[in-house]
């Protein structure tokens, strides 16, 4: 397989709706040898503050929890959940990922969904629905209400997965490459040792955990295939669980690794928003992290790479990685 070098754009949610952006951010990549860009960086979900109570899906006054996080039923809402979700919201979403597919295949490039699953719905789906109730899911220090995402064990849950896929593939052609993760932003799985801890319905709960993941991302790719397209599937988040990626079938990979053990990705990621100890200062780099880590990722036995800056830096970093790119470091004297 040639080696993929998947592009992530900056996490600032402020500019999440501007292709144009996309567009350059894309071309750049281009120039800089990206295979992916991840196209799912998409607006803030501003109707998961649903309830004034509480501040959890906002985490005060910066969206690091569930309304930052791209999820498939933010893109697509199934029939089923059209009474709780937004679906115009979802269809502006959907709009957006069509047109960066456009732009993904005018240049040549191939698309990347990297986003949080199962995500948490509103108490409603769960009085109309309770065997779809699964995991409670939220940081309970921050939380002042609980939260539940959807229980993938139930086959009318995992459907309404399997439709959203399709339907964002069918609109993404150029997708080959997802990635989400979990027990985490108020998304979480049943049993699987969420921020409260293991829990979910009784009528999972002694089902093998594998079973469980590989039926998810089975249901993943099987969206996929319904829209004529192959893709790798991964889901992070278990690493109470160290073992499960040896169960995984082809294709599927759990926090990094698939079934032999074969790496999803080396990372350049110290200059992400989160693994930035300097943010919020925006605009200041971590220059020898981002080196130290380029030198690592690129040399790495994986048959990809994750390239992810925060906001304000890109321009600096960019050049750099260009740099590097015709020049090789070897360590801190070079």
């Amino acid at each position: 397989m040639t080696r993929q070098i998947i592009w992530d754009p900056t996490e600032d949610p402020t500019d999440r709706g501007d292709n144009a952006r996309f567009r350059r951010y894309a071309e750049q990549a281009l120039a800089l040898g990206a295979t992916h860009v991840v196209i799912s960086r998409l607006p803030l979900s501003f109707w998961q503050l649903e309830d004034p109570r509480d501040p959890h899906p906002e985490w005060a006054s910066w969206p690091v929890w569930s309304m930052v996080q791209p999820s498939l039923f933010k893109v697509a809402v199934p029939a089923a959940l059209e009474s709780w979700l937004p679906k115009d919201e979802a269809e502006r979403n959907l709009a957006l990922l069509r047109e960066r597919g456009d732009i993904l295949r005018e240049l040549g490039l191939h698309a990347a969904f990297y986003g949080n699953d199962p995500m948490w719905l509103p108490e409603g789906v769960y009085e109309a629905h309770p065997d779809w109730r699964g995991a409670q899911a939220e940081l309970l220090r921050l939380a002042r209400l609980p939260y539940f995402s959807p229980c993938i064990d139930h086959p009318e849950v995992l459907a309404m997965y399997r439709w959203a896929m399709a339907e964002v593939c069918r609109a993404v052609p150029e997708l080959d490459l997802f990635s989400v993760f979990t027990n985490d932003s108020a998304g979480g799985v049943c049993w699987s040792n969420s921020y409260p801890g293991d829990n979910g319905p009784s009528a999972c709960k002694h089902r093998p955990r594998h079973e469980r993941i590989a039926g998810f991302l089975t249901a993943i790719q099987d969206g996929a295939r319904d829209a004529g397209i192959e893709v790798a599937a991964q889901i992070t988040g278990f690493v109470h669980y160290p073992e499960l990626h040896l169960r995984m079938g082809a294709n599927q990979y759990v926090d990094g690794k698939d079934a032999q053990g074969k790496l999803w990705s080396s990372g350049i990621l110290g200059n992400s928003w989160f693994a930035n100890h300097v943010y919020p200062s925006v605009g200041v780099p971590k220059v020898f992290t981002f080196l130290e880590e380029t030198e690592r990722a690129l040399t790495a036995d994986t048959d990809r790479v994750l390239v992810t800056f925060g906001p304000g830096v890109e321009p600096l970093l960019m050049d750099l990685y260009r740099a590097f790119r015709e020049q090789p470091t070897g360590g801190p004297a070079s």
